[in-house]
């Protein structure tokens, strides 16, 4: 149970690179959180260099979740943000290297990240 001297820098988190790809790193902060993600990839390009592979996905995504403080308020129909968006991802399978560009639409505006390693 929280006991409310928790600093704010060590509570749960969503926005940025690798959830709720619509808005800026952390935008979001409370004692707890609820994410769900929907990704799926379809491969475009695949080619092999020096016995290495290479390969190119686009991938569409959904990312939706909030944050909440009252434990059980989680589940209510307010404050949640919804993020559809889309990104490219470079793969060295062999090497388990993944580079990815994803643009998330927020109620804000538009957020872009550039970051090694998947999502999720």
């Amino acid at each position: 149970a929280p006991d409310g001297d928790t600093p704010f820098w060590e509570l749960p988190t969503l926005g940025g690179a690798s959830n709720l790809r619509g808005y800026g790193v952390g935008r979001f902060t409370d004692e707890s959180y609820l994410l769900f993600t929907i990704e799926e990839g379809i491969r475009i390009w695949e080619k092999e260099i020096s016995k290495n592979r290479l390969i190119l996905e686009l991938a569409g995504f959904i990312d939706w979740g909030r944050v909440y403080g009252e434990l059980g308020s989680g589940l209510s129909d307010e404050d949640w943000n919804f993020v559809p968006g889309a990104g490219v991802r470079m793969l060295l399978p062999d090497s388990a290297i993944v580079a990815r560009l994803d643009v998330g639409l927020g109620s804000e505006g538009m957020a872009i990240f550039i970051v090694l390693g998947y999502p999720f």
